[in-house]
Parts: C-alpha cells; sequence; structure tokens
C-alpha cells in the first residue's frame, strides 16, 4: 500500500501538553501519509468535558500512539510524575485490548518509567525512536514506520471480539454463570461487542444472584446505571428487558418504588426499541424463577 492511500485503520494519539509540538507535526505527517488518526483538539472543544468522549474514541480505534516522554509517563529521575490524563487512556487503551505503540520522545522508556504503574507493560511494547525526527523536524520518515506498524497488525480483533461473546452467551444460556464472569476478565470485545459484553457481565451477575429478590440496593443501582447507558446503544431492548426483569423480581417482591416505573412503563419503551433477540432471551432465562412465564408476558405486551 501506499502512502497516498487511505489506511483501513484508525490511531489515537496520547501526549503530554508540553509535547503538543510533536504532536501536532506528527499527527499532521500521519494525515498526509493516509492514516486516520483521532486528535483530541480536532473533536473537543477547548475547555469541555471529555472522559466519555476519550472512552468512545477509544473504543473505535485501533491502536494508541504514545508520545512517550517524562512529562507524559513519568520520570522518578527527573522528578517527574507524568500526565494522570495520559494515564488514563493507557489503562483504557489496555482494558479495551488495542495495540500501544510507544513513541519515544526521550530515553524515560523502557526502565523508568512510572506511568502509574504502567511502566513495565510499556516496557514491554515494541516502540518507535522518533527523537531524531523530533531534533531534525524531519517527520516522515518514522511515521512512515508508524503506519508501516499500525497496517501490518491483524485485522481479527472484531472477531475474537466475536468468538467471546458467542463462548459467553452459551454458557449463560446453561447457567454457567462463573465461567461466563472468568471468561469476561480478558478484554477482547471492543465496539458494538463491547456494549454487548456489559450487558452479558450483569447478566452472569444476575444468574449469580438468585434469588434476585434478595440483591443489595447498591447492586441494584449499579446494574440501572450500567443499563441506562446501554440504552443509547444497540443493545437498548435488551437492556430494557433487564430493567423489566429487575422490576419483576426485586422491585415488585420487595415492596420498592422502581425509578423505572415498572414493567408497564418498561414495556411501552421497548416497543420503539427494536426486536429483542432470542439469544437475549436465552441468556436471560436462568436467572428468572418461573422460566418462560415473563419472557412471554414481555413478548406479548410489547
Amino acid at each position: 500500500m501506499s502512502s497516498s492511500e487511505r489506511s483501513a485503520k484508525t490511531a489515537f494519539i496520547s501526549y503530554s501538553s508540553a509535547d503538543a509540538a510533536a504532536a501536532v507535526a506528527i499527527v499532521h505527517e500521519l494525515r498526509a501519509q493516509g492514516l486516520n488518526v483521532w486528535y483530541s483538539p480536532d473533536h473537543i472543544p477547548g475547555g469541555a468535558y471529555y472522559a466519555a468522549d476519550i472512552e468512545r474514541a477509544l473504543r473505535g480505534t485501533d491502536a494508541l500512539l504514545l508520545l512517550a516522554s517524562g512529562r507524559s509517563v513519568g520520570d522518578t529521575r527527573r522528578g517527574l510524575t507524568g500526565s494522570k490524563q495520559v494515564a488514563r487512556e493507557i489503562e483504557l487503551a489496555i482494558q479495551l485490548d488495542l495495540k500501544i505503540i510507544p513513541l519515544l520522545l526521550d530515553s524515560v522508556l523502557p526502565e523508568r518509567a512510572q506511568a502509574d504503574g504502567f511502566g513495565y507493560h510499556l516496557s514491554t511494547c515494541q516502540h518507535i525512536d522518533i527523537r531524531e525526527a523530533v531534533r531534525a523536524g524531519a517527520y516522515p520518515p518514522c511515521c512512515k514506520e508508524i503506519r508501516a506498524a499500525i497496517d501490518g497488525m491483524p485485522a481479527d480483533r472484531g472477531e475474537r471480539g466475536r468468538a467471546q461473546i458467542e463462548q459467553v452467551e452459551q454458557l449463560l444460556m446453561k447457567g454457567q454463570w462463573e465461567r461466563a464472569q472468568q471468561a469476561l476478565l480478558v478484554p477482547v470485545a471492543r465496539g458494538k461487542d463491547l456494549d454487548r459484553a456489559k450487558l452479558l457481565r450483569i447478566v452472569a451477575q444476575l444468574q449469580g444472584a438468585a434469588p434476585l429478590a434478595r440483591l443489595m440496593a447498591s447492586q441494584v443501582e449499579a446494574h440501572l446505571e450500567a443499563l441506562k447507558a446501554l440504552c443509547a446503544t444497540e443493545e437498548a431492548s435488551a437492556a430494557l428487558y433487564l430493567m423489566g426483569v429487575l422490576a419483576r423480581y426485586y422491585f415488585q417482591p420487595n415492596g420498592l418504588f422502581d425509578p423505572n416505573g415498572g414493567t408497564r412503563e418498561l414495556t411501552a419503551r421497548a416497543r420503539t426499541a427494536g426486536k429483542l433477540s432470542a439469544r437475549t432471551l436465552n441468556v436471560v432465562r436462568p436467572a428468572l424463577p418461573d422460566g418462560h412465564a415473563f419472557e412471554l408476558e414481555w413478548k406479548r405486551t410489547t
């Protein structure tokens, strides 16, 4: 592939504001060479709250390009603690199983990086030394190497994520919630699969907590918060169904106020949320004390 052709992959660039000049130059050259680069100043207005934007961007990218310097990842020799935002981006990248490519701006890696505990992980990543390019202001050669590293990445992360989801669903259909939870410990899923993984994690917890009427209030609150977020994704119909499960088997038997309006309100919302898949019904069923009864009622009223 020539450098003039667009790459199918996207990179996220993580850097300290003190290294902004190098970041701007690298982003400009990588884009000129056809690589898609997510660069925060292009997407987030100054002063805006951007935690959600950063996570959303990382979920849609293939690799994190880390401008590694004492200012970004810390350096004990110089008393530099590094950037908390960079550390958070590294943490998210690891959770999302993204490839991290350190771009060396100084000699801080691999031995002396602090990076809030990520020093060892960063030291094992294949890095690209861009110090001479920065000194000379000559970025095309190193950016060509960066693009080659990203374009050469295997394109099977999506396939592995889907395989993980299928494995977890099969386990939950059998009521094997402990094994399902173990399978979800490995962060492979991304994008739509990541939303599905979040939903399946809740299902596994509900299966393990039976009977649902004995759930702790804090657990229910956490579940509802996660399900509310999933209502804004393609998992909306499944999220509403789980809210209905909690309405029927937690709020109703305990005589508690349901902040979501109970099953009547939830089924009304579900009518516009899309069709509920058979796979969702099958993975949730082992958590229900009356098996098919609730799901039949739900399908009849939605």
